[in-house]
């Protein structure tokens, strides 16, 4: 669907849309109906536009360099340590965050936090989020919403989810 062969995508009409955040983007303009999009200007605004983007242009990184290293086996070695550092860095900031809001852009949900649910799940599949209390937390509440329920049981098979 999309000219470079990407996932995901949403076909709206004419339109294609690529990329996880301009489909969160795009679904709350078009079709949330005010929901999940803080008042610009705020601090929860703020909030919302930094980790609509950290989460795939931050956090993502060393999750998938752990994961492409780890099929090199011993060659991988040298630079384990690092990704293991940037992880903590990148998971000790997200556990901060989280233990004083109640979702990413404060204390309703927004896209943010439609953007941020896929690292942490990842990293909670691969054994990475041990001690991060208010991470394990957040991702328990996500996948205990219905509408997260509903998609699975429509979207079919998810690693990273609860089976349905």
């Amino acid at each position: 669907m999309h000219p470079l062969g990407r996932a995901p995508v949403v076909e709206c009409g004419k339109e294609i849309i690529a990329e996880t955040g301009a489909i969160i983007e795009y679904l709350i303009r078009e079709r949330g109906d005010g929901r999940f999009l803080p008042k610009p200007g705020s601090r929860a605004y703020n909030n919302y536009i930094h980790f609509l983007h950290y989460g795939e242009g931050s956090a993502m990184l060393p999750l998938l360099l752990s994961m492409y290293t780890s099929y090199l086996g011993e060659a991988a070695a040298p630079l384990a340590p690092i990704i293991s550092r940037e992880m903590k860095t990148h998971f000790d900031y997200i556990e901060y965050h989280l233990t004083g809001n109640t979702y990413f852009a404060g204390e309703d949900m927004s896209g943010a936090d439609f953007q941020m649910i896929f690292p942490l799940e990842a990293a909670k599949s691969h054994g990475r989020l041990l001690g991060y209390t208010a991470c394990i937390d957040f991702v328990e509440k996500m996948q205990a919403r219905p509408a997260y329920l509903r998609a699975l049981e429509q979207g079919g098979h998810y690693d990273y989810g609860p089976k349905v």
